[in-house]
């Protein structure tokens, strides 16, 4: 359609509804997926099409069906980049595409060691064991915190009370478990796995409020 092929020629091919991308028919050359893209419909695809990064945040690449072609259809060659363990990785090794590890390198911001995944923030442990109030930051780099990693904080005696007060964000499994000085909690909506405060002997007080930061 006319409004199609345009959308298509400003965004080199890629074109998005929403947090879908719908087509991409025409891309040619290395392309990159915005962060926020949750899913790529099916469309056939250009030979001329070498690469493209597809961020964490695609949780659903199409599959072929009666009605549709799975994505990507009809390119033989491809490099898909991508991050370890995701969607692009399980369709990438599904179809044979050669797959290009994007490097994830740990960091460390006010002695909290974390990782950064285009624009989301996961803190994976400590550089330096915390110590009485633990605040957990909004933002590192103007990147948001979605992710308290599994056993991050595991058997820390000394962390007093914890403060969550980005939304959204998701407390692995074990991520506090056995923190025994943990007296208060303060969080706001968002995923709490199994076993993420168990053992937190000491816990008696536990504030919830419903609203997001502003940076």
């Amino acid at each position: 359609t006319p409004w199609l092929s345009t959308v298509a020629e400003k965004n080199n091919g890629i074109v998005v509804l929403g947090n879908t991308v719908i087509d991409m028919s025409t891309a040619t050359g290395d392309v990159e997926l915005s962060d926020g893209i949750t899913r790529i419909c099916g469309f056939t695809g250009s030979q001329e099409l070498t690469s493209v990064k597809i961020p964490q945040t695609v949780t659903q690449i199409d599959e072929a069906t009666e009605k549709s072609v799975r994505a990507f259809d009809g390119i033989e060659k491809l490099k898909i980049k991508g991050y370890t363990n995701t969607t692009a990785q399980e369709f990438a090794n599904k179809y044979g595409y050669d797959f290009e590890e994007i490097a994830v390198n740990e960091e460390v911001y006010e002695g909290l060691k974390y990782i950064q995944i285009d624009s989301h923030v996961i803190i994976t442990g400590y550089a330096e064991e915390p110590s009485g109030e633990l605040i957990i930051p909004v933002y590192i780099n103007n990147a948001t915190v979605t992710e308290i990693a599994d056993s991050a904080f595991k058997g820390c005696k000394g962390i007093t009370s914890v403060t969550i007060s980005n939304s959204g964000v998701t407390v692995g499994k074990s991520a506090f478990e056995g923190c025994t000085s943990i007296n208060t909690l303060s969080l706001t909506e968002g995923k709490i796995n199994s076993r993420a405060f168990a053992g937190c002997t000491g816990l008696e007080n536990v504030y919830y409020y419903w609203f997001k930061p502003t940076m």
